[in-house]
């Protein structure tokens, strides 16, 4: 839940909401505007006030409400930490958030408790890679994956499956570089496929995004395992999807610092088998796209194009 979505409709008087509960979706709105505006230190007091509030709210199913909106209220203050660097406050509001929902999601009746609690697993993961606990990262990402796994075959829709496959991803990630190459392989097969399914109703710049990426693990991971020629194929999924990417209205810098990643690859790749006519057209594409890149961002390649572009040099001497 984001939150906007905690701050709910101020406006909207249900008949179980008491004045409390009202003062607390004001509260969290205005906090969310804060954000906006980029003022953290009024949005961190609005959503404190808020969640000061939420923990006096009671009373039967209505407390279970009020504690996923805790929750989310944490998360929110969680995030506001991480942003200005701390972290050890941001973890104590995310295993807050954790121990809310736990039990609320155990049965897996709920499907709002499922989901928050999806989410907040991955939230204290992402907050455990940032800081290198990779353990802890990976036993927070694997208890989010379980997580959303029931919710995708309880809830189904889209949302659900997108989530899911950002589970799959996130452990694969994790695990290309702990070096579990195989581990790493299963999980991102799991993420295609279910974002290939996706792409036929959604084919959006951002799913176009997420599978560049997840061809490029694919094919990273099956190169670690020796698997070359389908590693390649991987890669060569990821090139056409990264070019059509460039030429779509909505192209930005990104998309063309993506197409050099898959450049990066495909150049290596032939110059492992010695095919100077790709690596030479390869290196004129990828010429191409750093022109496109900020100075900045060509310094990721810069120094792997020019070694490369001087090999192929002394080659054809």
């Amino acid at each position: 839940m984001t939150a906007k979505e905690v701050g709910g409709d101020v406006n909207q008087t249900l008949p179980e909401s008491s004045s409390l509960d009202l003062e607390a979706r004001s509260l969290a709105h205005q906090a969310w505007e804060a954000q906006q505006k980029g003022d953290s230190a009024m949005a961190e007091e609005l959503w404190r006030q808020s969640l000061a509030l939420r923990t006096g709210i009671v009373g039967g199913d209505k407390d279970v409400v009020n504690q996923l909106a805790v929750a989310d209220t944490c998360s929110a203050l969680a995030d506001l930490m991480a942003a200005s660097q701390r972290a050890k406050e941001a973890e104590a509001f995310l295993k807050q958030a954790a121990a809310l929902v736990a039990p609320l999601a155990a049965n897996g009746e709920r499907l709002d408790a499922l989901d928050a609690h999806g989410t907040v697993l991955t939230d204290l993961g992402d907050l455990m890679l940032e800081s290198d606990r990779l353990r802890q990262a990976e036993g927070y990402y694997r208890q989010a994956l379980a997580a959303r796994r029931l919710l995708a075959t309880k809830a189904g829709g889209m949302d659900a499956q997108r989530k899911l496959a950002q589970s799959f991803t996130n452990l694969a990630d994790l695990l290309l570089d702990k070096e579990v190459f195989r581990e790493a392989e299963g999980f991102y097969r799991r993420a295609l496929e279910i974002t290939l399914v996706i792409q036929k109703q959604d084919n959006s710049h951002e799913v176009q995004t997420d599978l560049v990426f997840l061809y490029n693990g694919l094919g990273d991971s099956l190169d670690e395992i020796g698997s070359p020629e389908e590693a390649g194929e991987c890669w060569e999924a990821s090139l056409s999807i990264a070019t059509g990417l460039t030429k779509r209205p909505d192209a930005d810098e990104e998309s063309w610092h993506l197409l050099c990643q898959c450049l990066y690859r495909m150049t290596y790749l032939h110059a492992e088998l010695q095919d100077d006519l790709s690596v030479a057209d390869l290196l004129g594409r990828w010429s191409a796209a750093l022109a496109m890149l900020s100075k900045e961002r060509r310094g990721d390649f810069e120094e792997e194009y020019t070694r490369l572009t001087k090999a192929l040099g002394k080659k054809s001497r």
